[in-house]
């Protein structure tokens, strides 16, 4: 069931945990009371549509579209991006150090294949968000400076197949937590902490959702501003060389 405008957030995080550090990257804090989404986006300059874009996005993998999707504000869906980012590379570092704490004399073998194929991924990822820190999010914030820039300058590039590339890449880069987690599953051996082994794939299968869904925010929520701008600038540009 979709979350809606009148819900409680302190229900929805109570009914999904997963929502809590989701909902933080959008400034908004336990501590939340009786507020409804409406109240506490009110409270914090956010657009309630944006609100539940991103937690129905994360959540089911889709939101109802809203008249105008520019209301979202691409300024604070890229702060979300950024902010995602750092928390990946914070939930890889927390991963790593309770891999290391699995190894044991019996293990040894097989945690040497684990660590090599999850030193892999971290150094894959953390360069797949370097290049989209560096050159995607800045173009997207490039468009939406031209856009209410009275300069009518034409652009170039295209968010749509620029954001096409990087999703295709973070789908192949989280293509080995399948392998990371089968691995561990299948292979860990030795008198290892049953409770780190758990607590490992649960965060290796967060961290994977937790892309996917950034991933389809993208796509669903912050493409479809952009392109919007993308033609408007490109108008706006064809009228002002046909005069």
């Amino acid at each position: 069931m979709a979350i809606l405008k009148i819900d409680k957030v302190s229900e929805v995080m109570l009914q999904n945990h997963v929502l809590i550090p989701v909902v933080s990257r959008l400034g908004i804090k336990a501590g939340v009371e009786n507020k409804t989404v409406e109240d506490v986006c009110r409270e914090n300059g956010l657009h309630p549509d944006f609100f539940l874009a991103v937690v129905n996005v994360f959540l089911y993998g889709a939101f109802d579209a809203v008249e105008d999707i520019r209301l979202f504000n691409v300024l604070k869906c890229l702060d979300y991006i950024r902010k995602s980012h750092k928390d990946f590379i914070v939930q890889l570092k927390n991963i790593e150090r309770h891999i290391r704490l699995l190894v044991n004399d019996g293990n040894a073998q097989y945690m040497s294949l684990i660590f090599s194929l999850f030193n892999e991924y971290k150094e894959e990822l953390s360069s797949l968000i370097g290049k989209e820190e560096s050159l995607f999010l800045p173009y997207v914030n490039n468009v939406y400076e031209l856009f209410f820039s009275p300069d009518y300058q034409p652009i170039e590039g295209d968010v749509a197949g620029a954001l096409s590339v990087f999703v295709s890449e973070y789908n192949d880069v989280n293509e080995k937590l399948d392998d990371l987690k089968n691995i561990l599953i299948k292979y860990i051996q030795g008198d290892y902490d049953e409770n780190v082994f758990y607590g490992v794939i649960f965060a290796l299968d967060r961290l994977q959702r937790d892309i996917n869904a950034t991933e389809l925010i993208e796509l669903k929520v912050l493409e479809p501003m952009v392109a919007k701008m993308e033609r408007e600038i490109t108008e706006r540009v064809s009228k002002m060389q046909g005069r």
